[in-house]
């Protein structure tokens, strides 16, 4: 859709990660709770599918981060466990982010793009979007091929794996490694905006 241009010029798009972990998540695996052995906290372990989904659908180098890193919950873990901020592409596309695993449970990942025309939410496997004029269209795919997944989790990681082991068969998504590193140092730049000096 917004290939074709079905919701006009972009101008946002946002994703919102509200989980749980507590000191329990830690204490299954101890090396979660420090930036030596685990890089990092929510941004790393539970948001990072969502940060390179903002940055894929922007389909633009990123201009500027500012962002937010915090440890607000009860945990005795070093790493974060909130972090916020907004991207500027260079194509004028406003990335914003909110992560935390301070919520009441896990939610359903929420990622939203804006537009002159409407706009579009997926969250939990289904689609939805709105144009300015009042129309709607809903996407809710059948998400019972992806091994019975929760899709507060995400469905294609066994796909995936699967795949990964399975010679002559077409990748579902087709990334290089240059683009990979692309998100890796924006996680980089958001840790040095905050002014964390873990990395």
């Amino acid at each position: 859709m917004i290939e074709e241009g079905k919701l006009g010029k972009i101008d946002s798009i946002d994703g919102l990660v509200m989980w749980k972990r507590d000191e329990a998540y830690y204490n299954n695996g101890t090396w979660r709770k420090d930036y030596s052995t685990a890089g990092g906290g929510v941004i790393i372990n539970q948001a990072i599918h969502t940060l390179d989904l903002i940055r894929w659908l922007a389909n633009s180098e990123v201009e500027s981060v500012k962002g937010t890193v915090s440890h607000h919950g009860d945990t005795t873990a070093e790493v974060e466990d909130t972090t916020e901020g907004i991207i500027r592409f260079a194509n004028g596309i406003r990335g914003l982010f909110y992560f935390t695993i301070n919520n009441f449970a896990d939610e359903s990942i929420v990622v939203r793009v804006h537009g002159e025309k409407g706009s579009l939410a997926v969250e939990g496997g289904r689609c939805k979007v709105t144009y300015n004029d009042g129309r709607e269209e809903v996407d809710e795919p059948d998400l019972s091929e992806f091994c019975g997944a929760k899709a507060v989790y995400g469905a294609c990681h066994p796909v995936q794996i699967a795949e990964y082991y399975t010679e002559g068969s077409e990748p579902l998504v087709r990334r290089t490694m240059e683009e990979a590193l692309k998100t890796q140092k924006l996680i980089h730049d958001i840790f040095a905006s905050a002014g964390c000096p873990k990395e």
